[in-house]
């Protein structure tokens, strides 16, 4: 014979209401968790790209610091002015045939190498560096050799011990990036040039 089920209170199982509470409760905490997700990868594609622009300075600072400490001679530029934004330097053995020229453009934010007559290669974009030059010709007691009263391209050219290079990335997501390096110039000694 079959008897009837007891029932009591006591019986396992959740009833509508709390059914409904429970997922109501994930539902939030899901949604609250899925709308994170945006600002993390965001925040990991900044860090990346910031990252990616760091670098980008490392890499051109490493070739213009071999070209700079190769160079034999600096080259005289055309304009004292042009010193700010411009480089010319032989390398090879003196009369050598290689003329590297580093050029920055404030108007287009690059900065380019072009070796002997060749196509200009962009090395860095995105460079602002507002009223700091690029380049600081500097001389062997550390003075700016452009700024001296008595200077001439030639002088620049010839008394310049060490080229300080400041290069400037405005707003990599995070906040902007500059890096200032100073580059001794190998094939001249400081103290056996009579430049002051």
């Amino acid at each position: 014979m079959l008897r009837a089920r007891d029932c009591s209170g006591d019986e396992a199982g959740f009833t509508l209401p709390e059914l409904v509470t429970a997922t109501a409760i994930s539902l939030v905490i899901s949604v609250a968790l899925i709308s994170v997700i945006p600002v993390f990868m965001k925040a990991q594609a900044s860090t990346t790209q910031s990252d990616q622009a760091a670098a980008g300075v490392r890499v051109t600072l490493i070739q213009l610091q071999h070209d700079i400490q190769s160079a034999n001679p600096l080259d005289a530029l055309g304009s004292l002015a042009a010193s700010n934004s411009e480089i010319q330097l032989t390398l090879g053995p003196i009369g050598g045939t290689h003329v590297i020229t580093w050029q920055y453009t404030a108007a287009t934010g690059q900065l380019t190498r072009q070796a002997d007559s060749g196509a200009p290669i962009i090395e860095l974009t995105g460079i602002s560096n507002g009223n700091s030059p690029v380049f600081t010709y500097l001389g062997q007691h550390d003075e700016n050799m452009v700024t001296q009263p008595s200077a001439t391209t030639a002088s620049v050219a010839n008394c310049t011990v060490y080229v300080q290079v400041t290069l400037a990335l405005p707003d990599v997501h995070a906040a902007p990036f500059a890096s200032t390096t100073s580059i001794q110039i190998e094939n001249r000694t400081p103290g056996a040039i009579s430049c002051g």
